[in-house]
């Protein structure tokens, strides 16, 4: 529909599954901040549409390592430049949190970015994003392993849920491969 994207029922299904099972992850009786909460829906939004700008923009002749350098180096220097106007720039004071930052940094440039575009390259912006939504679970798992956050019955169900639509998206490129 949007940039010629397709979007069949596998796809759907995949889409339905994964939201609803996101959406017992909030837990009511928890406060919501609601800037937070928009920050989050806008962050969304903004990488299903970066999914599918790649997917439309792919440039062949660039390696996917040499387009994430770009997109975090030039990413970087636009939050430098609004930390410094908003006189929020501060620079690590210890070693600890410069090899804190550091390993942030390739987390994401390495963990995220590149990993994301290298999968919107290879099976396309639709299932990159829904296979991409795991992370919630990952999330949960580690709340419950180092937090000690609650398990839950809520918790169980959406993570079942969410590994379903990913199920439903694999099974589907199975489905596809055989016809």
């Amino acid at each position: 529909i949007f940039l010629k994207e397709k979007f069949n029922i596998f796809a759907l299904t995949g889409t339905v599954l994964c939201v609803a099972g996101i959406l017992l992850f909030y837990d009511p009786r928890l406060s919501l901040d609601i800037t937070g909460s928009i920050f989050a829906l806008l962050s969304g939004l903004t990488m299903a549409v970066y999914a599918l700008l790649l997917a439309r923009f792919k440039y062949k002749d660039i390696p996917a390592a040499t387009l994430s350098f770009y997109i975090v180096g030039i990413g970087g220097i636009c939050s430098l430049i609004y930390a410094a106007v908003m006189g929020q720039l501060a620079l690590p004071q210890t070693p600890s949190v410069w090899a804190i930052c550091v390993a942030f940094a390739l987390a994401v440039t390495v963990g995220a970015v590149l990993l994301f575009q290298q999968s919107v390259f290879l099976i396309g912006s639709t299932k990159a994003s829904i296979l991409s939504a795991l992370e919630p679970i990952t999330s949960v798992v580690l709340g419950i392993a180092i937090l000690g956050d609650p398990v839950t019955e809520t918790k169980i169900i959406g993570t079942v849920l969410v590994i379903a639509a990913s199920v439903v998206i694999v099974l589907s490129d199975i489905r596809k491969k055989k016809n």
